[in-house]
């Protein structure tokens, strides 16, 4: 057993740990992909389970492609069907026992169009009442598996009951024949608890449930995996409670907190050794952390005796701040480091404007993860719109879609009139679409759409790609996207081509559009040689040579809105940990003492989670003292280094530097370091 060996002893305990329920508290870079995929190679090995017999759950589809691609590496070429995504393997459970037809799976765009109808229809102004936020408040019920049955009357959206509102957007997703990715959790839940043979069947199948990434669990899923595991008990859960970072998206640190309680003669592994990160991070990580009141505790190490320190930048203003940070990748680049393996770890969006405008003018290539994704561009939602008509002609939201894409001489009068044909009849509008008694023009206009649809319907199970292909060609899709827009044809129509040859490596369509319904914003990560720019939140999984974080300042990092709320703030220190541990061997945080937030300046405070940290585990760099030096000597507009200024609006201060475009630098005394023009003094 060769892949034992490779363990070290808190690795190999929680491999061989079989029998009962078993926590792993695995920190940041301590190998917690190994110790599952050995652990479930250990159980096939040894004859424990068969294949088939394993659930394995993890959070996205590249990390689940990553532990069956693991495991073959130990055990060769087998096959573990039930390794996925929640979504994923309650689709599987769905698709084989849900009692009624075949179900689309809709997107948030999707999903908001529906809301903004069910908003319309309630004579709500969706201008005072945001769509998005009704959205999530449903998903927010959802996620707790609350049907709108079991929604308090108290709860209430624009003074109107929140069950009603939610009642009608579940009514519309049914007449859809569609779900969200919230009843892929709650339907397959409340269908193995409420069947008695099902939930039999289920129980006895799954001898051991590995759960990755427990930290981020919400209600819905909690309630899914204590049910699957109520027979056999065999659960091993595995995450880290400092890491958990997605309260605001459903998820309960408390679950993890709990396993004890759920599970009285569970046993607890800690993995503590990074094999990730040097000293000095883990250190800076450490101290943050433990400042956290509610977790479990437990301290980083390593081997690895190299020491780099971590750097710690003081600017005067976030425009320095991005000049810099810019000016150090290059110097970075230049020792041999490659784009890729640095990272700017964001709090939040608006933050990467001047880390674009400082990369792009010194001609560094860079990235921003969690911008527009390839499935999210028009000509692909276009082509994914065309295949979920063609495998489900209830889909009225795709049809809307195509219909008009390329034109077809629907406007919106008939528009109109299809969907209130569809509304009195019950039928969807494609079905409308063939028995209405339409004006000649439309029916004309629209007889090859009808056609051609049934005609790659009937060869589409036979072959997936042929009957898309054909699709897209006869009815003028890919001449359409050549003539659209004849600048960005190419990269529109290999776009295209690329949906197709993704389609390839699936069965069918319908396994395709699942494919894609449940990809994460990392899924889809590139590898080019690109410096990222990265959100904190999308950052965790990852790991970067060379890490930079700015804007660590109250207000910033931890946000406004966390500072006077402990639990928001005890998941913001969170997630600082989470950006810290990314990176391996090189460390900047930086703050600025003032910064331009949402069209004003602000003067800043250092983050408190600076204070936090050991003034021994940093090399403070103050770029304002090196920016004082360099100019000691400078004159503008007969103003030098260190003359008292008085400003009508901020009262006195000290000419410190020169500016851009015949601005000064003035420190004053009662609200820091501002960028003044030098002429109104």
């Amino acid at each position: 057993m060769e892949y034992l060996e490779n363990l070290n002893n808190s690795q190999r305990a929680a491999v061989e740990y079989t029998e009962g329920p078993l926590l792993v508290l695995a920190g940041a870079g301590t190998g917690k992909t190994k110790v599952l995929t050995s652990r479930i190679a250990h159980i096939i090995n040894s004859g424990r389970a068969n294949v088939d017999e394993i659930l394995a759950i993890t959070f996205t589809n590249k990390a689940a492609s990553e532990m069956l691609s693991r495991i073959k590496g130990i055990l060769g070429n087998i096959f573990i069907p039930w390794v996925g995504t929640f979504h994923s393997i309650s689709t599987q459970i769905l698709r084989k026992h849900y009692d009624g037809p075949s179900f689309g799976i809709i997107d948030s765009d999707d999903q908001l169009s529906i809301v903004k109808k069910v908003i319309s229809e309630h004579g709500i102004d969706s201008q005072r009442y945001s769509p998005k936020l009704l959205l999530s408040l449903i998903s927010k019920q959802k996620d707790k598996c609350l049907n709108y049955d079991q929604i308090p009357a108290s709860e209430a959206f624009a003074g109107i009951q929140l069950s009603i509102l939610y009642r009608n957007y579940q009514n519309k997703l049914k007449s859809l024949n569609v779900m969200d990715f919230g009843d892929l959790l709650m339907e397959s839940y409340f269908l193995i608890k409420e069947n008695a043979a099902l939930r039999e069947y289920y129980q006895s199948k799954f001898k051991y449930l590995l759960i990755d990434e427990y930290q981020d669990t919400n209600v819905a899923q909690y309630l899914w995996s204590m049910l699957l595991a109520q027979k056999h008990r065999n659960i091993c859960c595995v995450g880290d409670d400092d890491q958990s970072i997605y309260g605001w998206r459903g998820a309960e640190v408390e679950n993890i907190l709990r396993f004890e309680s759920d599970f009285k003669d569970a046993k607890v592994i800690k993995l503590q050794q990074n094999y990730r990160s040097l000293s000095p991070i883990l250190k800076v990580a450490s101290a943050i952390i433990s400042n956290n009141q509610d977790r479990h505790d437990k301290e980083l190490w390593t081997q690895n005796s190299e020491i780099i320190p971590v750097i710690l930048h003081i600017y005067i203003d976030d425009r320095q701040e991005a000049r810099k940070i810019a000016d150090e990748i290059n110097v970075y680049k230049s020792n041999g480091i490659r784009l890729s393996e640095i990272a700017i770890l964001v709090r939040a969006g608006y933050q990467t404007r001047l880390f674009e405008e400082a990369l792009n003018y010194l001609c560094v290539p860079y990235k921003i993860i969690g911008g527009a994704k390839f499935y999210e561009r028009a000509e692909v939602k276009n082509a994914i719109a065309y295949m979920r008509l063609l495998v489900n002609d209830n889909d009225n939201l795709a049809f809307l879609r195509v219909i008009n894409t390329p034109k077809r001489g629907v406007g919106d009068s008939s528009i109109a009139q299809l969907t209130r044909l569809s509304e009195q009849s019950g039928l969807s509008m494609m079905k409308v679409l063939k028995t209405a008694d339409l004006k000649p023009k439309l029916r004309a206009s629209t007889m090859e759409f009808i056609s051609t649809f049934e005609d790659c319907r009937a060869i589409m199970n036979e072959d997936p790609v042929k009957a898309v292909e054909r699709l897209f060609l006869q009815l003028g899709f890919k001449e359409y996207l050549e003539k659209y827009d004849a600048e960005n044809m190419t990269e529109k129509a290999q776009n295209v081509n690329e949906v197709l040859k993704s389609l390839s490596s699936h069965d069918s369509i319908i396994g395709y559009l699942e494919h894609v319904s449940l990809l994460s914003d990392v899924d889809s990560l590139s590898t080019d040689e690109k410096v990222n720019i990265i959100t904190m939140h999308s950052a965790k999984g990852l790991e970067f040579e060379v890490v930079f974080l700015p804007g660590w300042e109250e207000g910033v990092f931890p946000t406004s809105r966390a500072m006077f709320e402990s639990k928001q703030l005890s998941e913001e220190r969170r997630l600082a940990y989470v950006a810290v541990t990314r990176a391996k061997r090189y460390l900047q945080i930086s703050y600025a003492r003032s910064r331009m937030v949402f069209g004003n300046i602000q003067t800043s405070l250092p983050s408190r989670f600076l204070e936090e940290i050991p003034k021994n585990c940093c090399k403070t760099v103050d770029e304002i003292d090196i920016y004082r030096a360099a100019n000691s000597g400078f004159r503008k507009n007969n103003l030098t280094y260190g003359d008292i200024v008085t400003h009508g609006k901020f009262g006195e201060g000290k000419v410190i530097g020169s500016g851009a475009r015949g601005s000064i630098y003035v420190e004053f005394d009662l609200i820091g370091i501002k960028e003044i023009a030098a002429d109104e003094f």
